[in-house]
This record gives structure tokens, sequence and C-alpha cells, in this order.
């Protein structure tokens, strides 16, 4: 195998790089485009199931089809975000090797370490995507967790009035 120069190298390095960032952009956009699909679909989907006339149950095994649905969209994200960390993980190598310092240096922030460019700052605001998303997720389980059981309570408990 013949030796490759040194600027040959930073080149495939650097093309790796651009690769490797295009990746986790790219699950980073199929994330959110699938969750908008999902997580909208899912409500729309419940909202007409409660204004139909006659629905019976209905509405509760639409919004048991939309737990599973939000459930399979955050699983969904929970393995891009491993996809990512590897990509990540490659680009940090890269940056060391290349001497670039971006990537490490914001990993190195949001991790709370100290800022080593020109001016301080404070640690990044909390959440993060991630955690935005798993909160987003938990929350709208929740709010459909009580309508079932609000529903099955209506359907099952006869009005008193």
């Amino acid at each position: 195998m013949a030796a490759v120069s040194a600027s040959e190298r930073n080149k495939n390095l650097r093309a790796e790089y651009a690769a490797a960032n295009r990746y986790c952009q790219h699950l980073t956009e199929i994330n959110w485009q699938l969750g908008s699909i999902l997580i909208g679909g899912s409500l729309a989907a419940v909202a007409l199931s409660l204004t139909a006339k006659h629905a019976g149950l209905a509405p509760i095994f639409i919004a048991a089809g939309a737990i599973v649905s939000i459930s399979s969209w955050f699983l969904f994200l929970k393995r891009n975000r491993d996809f990512s960390k590897v990509a990540n993980a490659r680009m940090w190598w890269i940056e060391q090797e290349l001497g670039l310092e971006l990537l490490r240096r914001l990993q190195n922030y949001a991790r709370g370490e100290t800022n080593p460019w020109e001016y301080p700052m404070n640690k990044p605001s909390w959440p993060s995507g991630y955690a935005n998303a798993r909160i987003l997720a938990a929350g709208l389980v929740l709010v459909l967790l009580l309508l079932i059981s609000y529903l099955l309570l209506a359907w099952f408990v006869p009005a008193t009035l």
C-alpha cells in the first residue's frame, strides 16, 4: 500500500469530518421531521375522534395508538442520538489530529468546563434538544394517559345528573 502524503491525509480527514457533520445534521433533521408527522398526526387523530358523534371507545384506542406513535418516535430519536455520538466522537478525533478545536471546545463548554475563548460565558442553558424531546414525549404521553383515564371513567361510570 502506497504511503499517503500529509497534505492528502489532511484532505481526507477534512472530507471525513464534513461527511460526519452532514450525517449528524441529517439525523437531527430526520428526527424532527418524523416527530412532526407522528406527533402532529397522532394529536390530530385524537382531536378528530373526540369531536365525532357517537365515537364510543374509539378515542381511547386512538389515544393509545398516539402513545405508541409518540413512544416509537422517542425511541427512534434515542437510537439516532447514539449514531450521532459515534459521528461526533470521530469528528473530535479528527479535530485532535488536525489541530482544530471547535467541536472539542463546544463539548467541553456543554459539560460546564471553563471556556478557553476570549470572553467568559456561562454554561449553556438546560435543556438540550434531546432533553426537550424527552420532556415533550413524556408530557404528551402523560396527557394522553389522563385523557384515556377520563374517557374510561366517563364510559363506565354513568352520569348521575
